[in-house]
């Protein structure tokens, strides 16, 4: 006789061999009772489109697998010389599961919760930085995100099968999802809020973000001369230009923060549910799992400004460029804005030439008088930076933001 534990299982793996008939013979065998055959049932459900009774079976077996429990797939003579194999932990993969379906639903609240519990940080933060509002995302911190949850998702997110570069493990804290939602505040010009949470960055970030909210406050103050404002903007671009991911940078796309900004998920563009481009899931699964109308409308409208990768330096240009316009021509702050506004956008990976190139056309016109218009005139493009500017910025801009 096969036993109700081994029924389960059975039932588990025909199911993952693609034989639905001898998945739903197995789950006839094995008792009622059996997680991992209702578990397997909720899926069969699933392919016959009968979504809320695979909800409610979810909803029931969230608590119904051991925590510590790991399965692995993909297993072959590769992946196990390499290491390779892809770890399974049934009850995080019925909270992701039940969050799929549940953002079908547009339930985003439970939808995050789920997928924090989980161990989904991406997931989590599209749903926290791009889908909820602000304060959606603040009452949910407030009245869900305890510290026991906090520790929960920053342990899961220590663990080697989450994708997080090491030393962003280590050194964001197990406030993640606060300094989250620090950065999303002021990206949207929200400083006293943002402030508010300053405790949960890390603490390397901290100064950083307390000058950017200092100089970029000062810089909206309308009763300021334009030179006092032109002055405050200049700085808050540079404290920008330096430290921009840390402040601003979004967790996921297009930044990338989650990874340092090392590098980019280029599947997170292949398959996007926004575009109902789901080549990768079975098609009967479309209805199901394809984003609703209310979602895409909740992206498009939180969308950045810039949605260009490092789209802080674009902003941080913006300032620069904000900074000249207060001033005269042939000053030298002038200069510095424009120059410094061109080359933040030069930077690594961005190397924008066409956004650069308005800043150097500027820089020739309005400077011509100055040494640095003069020098960019004859090159053609901008000259190295003036040893002297960089002293200066040394000078004002404490050592842990320019290092």
């Amino acid at each position: 006789d096969v036993s109700n534990y081994e029924a389960g299982r059975l039932a588990w793996i025909a199911y993952n061999l693609g034989k639905m008939e001898q998945a739903q013979d197995w789950i006839k065998v094995a008792r009622s009772d059996d997680p991992y055959a209702r578990w397997i049932h909720s899926k069969l459900l699933l392919r016959l489109g009968k979504l809320n009774e695979s909800i409610q079976i979810l909803q029931a077996l969230k608590n119904s697998f051991p925590s510590e429990e790991s399965w692995v797939r993909d297993v072959n003579w590769t992946t196990l010389s390499h290491n390779e194999c892809i770890p399974i932990c049934s009850y995080k993969d019925v909270y992701g599961e039940l969050g799929v379906l549940l953002l079908a639903r547009k339930e985003y609240l439970k939808v995050l919760d789920l997928f924090l519990r989980g161990g989904y940080w991406y997931d989590a933060a599209y749903i926290a930085e791009q889908v909820l509002t602000l304060q959606e995302l603040e009452s949910y911190i407030h009245r869900n995100y305890s510290e026991g949850l906090a520790k929960q998702v920053y342990e899961m997110i220590l663990d080697k099968s989450v994708l997080v570069p090491y030393e962003q493990r280590e050194i964001r804290g197990k406030h993640i999802l606060h300094y989250l939602l620090l950065r999303r505040l002021l990206r949207e010009d929200q400083w006293d809020k943002a402030i508010k949470y300053i405790d949960y960055a890390p603490k390397y970030a901290e100064e950083a973000i307390q000058a950017y909210i200092r100089y970029i406050k000062a810089a909206r103050n309308s009763s300021l001369s334009d030179h006092q404002r032109a002055e405050h903007l200049y700085t808050a671009a540079q404290v920008l230009r330096f430290k921009g991911m840390e402040i601003l940078g979004t967790e996921i796309a297009p930044d990338w923060s989650v990874t340092g900004g090392s590098f980019e998920f280029k599947e997170y563009y292949k398959q996007n549910r926004l575009k109902n481009d789901l080549d990768f899931t079975a098609p009967q699964y479309y209805a199901l799992i394809s984003a609703t109308n209310d979602e895409k409308w909740r992206v498009t409208h939180h969308r950045i400004q810039f949605n260009n990768r490092y789209h802080y330096r674009y902003y941080a240009a913006q300032l620069f460029w904000e900074a000249a316009e207060l001033l005269p021509d042939n000053d030298i702050l002038t200069a510095k804005s424009l120059y410094y506004g061109g080359k933040v956008t030069l930077q690594s990976a961005i190397d924008d030439v066409r956004y650069a190139d308005r800043f150097y056309k500027a820089l020739v016109n309005r400077c011509r008088k100055l040494p640095i218009g003069q020098v960019a005139d004859k090159k053609r493009w901008f000259p190295p930076e003036p040893s002297e500017w960089r002293k200066e910025l040394s000078a004002f801009l404490p050592e842990e933001i320019t290092e």
